[in-house]
């Protein structure tokens, strides 16, 4: 089953259009922070799934302000792309990182060893698991290089060539997309952050 919203890869790149029921938004493929703002209802949800769906293999990062939301896309995907016929995503490619007593197996494998994350296609947090803790396991994606403690230092960890694709973050209210670029230059709250609106 297709989402209710598609989206439509570039091919010239990592961007991609968004058809949402207010409009079109086109995210470039100049990698960057990308915020979309559109209203309830319109699409922006069906189109992480859609997303989801068809760039999983770039690594995608999917945070949630709740854990009833990390719990909906993580059943949306089990039971719409793992094993389908129509998507290559595994069970063992997506982990859920969570305290939610539900998700106690992922969480336990992820305390005795983090480094398990490097290798999922899709991992899906909290907005406050990815401020509060091990954010280089979550943003490090088939890593190239010895993946080190985090010590604080942004830059460094964002000069990386070996970053998940996708860091996308949901209900801050706007959605917000986070597209990294092959020499790890990345958004930042001082660099530029481009806009997309759609009412």
């Amino acid at each position: 089953m297709k989402e209710l919203f598609n989206i439509s890869p570039h091919f010239t790149g990592d961007g991609f259009t968004m058809r949402l029921k207010t409009g079109v938004i086109d995210v470039p493929d100049k990698h960057g922070g990308y915020l979309v703002s559109s209203g309830q209802g319109s699409g922006k949800t069906e189109s992480i799934k859609s997303l989801i769906r068809q760039k999983h293999d770039d690594g995608i990062l999917y945070c949630v302000d709740t854990n009833e939301e990390l719990g909906k896309m993580y059943d949306w995907i089990v039971c719409e792309l793992v094993n389908s016929a129509s998507c290559d995503l595994r069970f063992d490619d997506v982990m859920i990182v969570s305290s939610d007593s539900r998700w106690s197996h992922f969480f336990d494998i992820y305390k005795n060893n983090p480094g398990i994350l490097l290798d999922k296609k899709v991992i899906l947090i909290t907005h406050v698991r990815f401020w509060t803790d091990l954010v280089n396991y979550f943003l490090v994606y088939k890593p190239k290089e010895e993946v080190r403690p985090f010590d604080g230092d942004f830059s460094s960890l964002m000069s990386r060539d070996d970053l998940r694709k996708y860091v996308v973050l949901t209900r801050l209210p706007p959605l917000l997309i986070l597209s990294w670029n092959l020499t790890g230059r990345c958004w930042g709250f001082s660099e530029r952050l481009t806009v997309m609106a759609k009412s």
